[in-house]
């Protein structure tokens, strides 16, 4: 049997850690952007800040990458980038179906006190 490992090194050319370098700090500057501007709230600002860091970090240190895909016994460097990011993407879909339901009921209650307030008001107009 052929060993994979030998057949795609665990390895970024120089072009594609370079691009990897440049798209990661455009990542990075554009989120710290964000953040001084005020238009990334507070309470995702760290964590978007943190997801910038650890993508420039991955794109810098290539030895961190070939640990992370020899753990998970990866044949390329791209394959634990895409099941990490894969992951991160579910867990902040999930995380915003909770809010999205949240801010659902929210306004369902929102409503509901409007309706009864018109209706309060209605009634001491018409008694009026």
């Amino acid at each position: 049997m052929i060993d994979p490992s030998a057949l795609v090194p665990l390895q970024l050319t120089p072009l594609q850690q370079a691009a990897a370098i440049v798209a990661a700090t455009l990542l990075f500057v554009s989120i710290l952007v964000l953040i001084y501007r005020r238009r990334l709230g507070e309470n995702y600002g760290a964590m978007w800040f943190l997801v910038g860091l650890v993508t420039l970090i991955a794109a810098i240190w290539q030895d961190g990458l070939r640990l992370v895909a020899r753990a998970l016994d990866a044949v390329t460097l791209t394959a634990p980038l895409f099941l990490l990011s894969i992951l991160f993407l579910t867990a902040i879909a999930v995380h915003f179906s909770v809010k999205l339901s949240e801010q659902a009921q929210q306004v369902r209650k929102l409503a509901q006190e409007v309706a009864l307030l018109r209706a309060q008001a209605e009634r001491k107009e018409d008694s009026a």
